[in-house]
């Protein structure tokens, strides 16, 4: 079991160039190599092209801290490290803003694939789902039978994930996001996304969102490249 610790950084686009030094200089080392945590990643924005969906840039920057567990998670937290940082104090560049979430992940298999791969190439798609839906565990049930089966059929995809949010009680001042369901899609560059969506997987796509169970929140689309910073010996 995996749990995936989301951190999504907003604020004026002037600050986007600094933000993964930022964190890399102010905030990997109080997580790095603490007991429990699997990896680390950085998400950046990337300009895809997705013929039904065009919503901007996109956060200044997404990380993803891998765990063990909750209980290591909220170890963490608990740390000298972390307790002096922005998710206790306003230590963030200047005007910026953070939200977090926390997943368990479920990895799907690919087309062409009896067994799920490690996640190694550096395109990812990442969608997220708001509340509120009329029934929640129908539409979250809903989505994870059925639209990753149709994901799986794009051409030279890599890698498909779900993350379903895990009851949390938050320690820090950092808002928890309000998102129901969380989905990423991984290729191996932005030419590889962007002709994904330009097949007949991503009608069959549009279909199957047709059937989504009802809901009325939000939705975000955004390709982000990721780049792994800490990986567990």
């Amino acid at each position: 079991m995996t749990i995936a610790w989301f951190l999504t950084f907003d604020g004026p686009e002037e600050q986007r160039p600094g933000m993964p030094g930022w964190f890399r200089d102010n905030v990997l080392p109080a997580i790095a190599g603490q007991p429990g945590v699997q990896g680390i990643d950085i998400f950046t924005g990337e300009r895809g092209s997705d013929p039904y969906h065009d919503d901007g840039a996109g956060p200044l920057m997404m990380v993803q801290v891998d765990f063990d567990s909750i209980s290591s998670l909220d170890n963490l937290l608990q740390t000298e490290g972390l307790q002096t940082s922005f998710l206790f104090e306003q230590k963030l560049p200047e005007n910026c803003e953070a939200a977090q979430g926390v997943y368990d992940v479920i990895d799907q298999v690919v087309d062409g694939r009896t067994e799920v791969q490690p996640r190694t190439a550096a395109l990812s798609y990442v969608v997220r789902y708001f509340r509120p839906a009329e029934n929640e565990k129908e539409f979250t049930d809903f989505y994870v039978s059925h639209h990753p089966q149709v994901e799986a059929k794009f051409p030279n995809i890599r890698n498909i994930y779900c993350y379903l949010p895990v009851p949390w009680q938050n320690p820090t001042t950092v808002p928890v996001e309000d998102c129901m369901i969380g989905n990423e899609v991984v290729f191996d560059s932005l030419d590889g996304f962007n002709a994904a969506m330009k097949s007949d997987v991503r009608l069959l796509m549009r279909e199957d969102f047709a059937r989504f169970p009802p809901f009325s929140g939000p939705t975000t689309h955004f390709a982000m490249l990721r780049k792994r910073v800490f990986d567990v010996a």
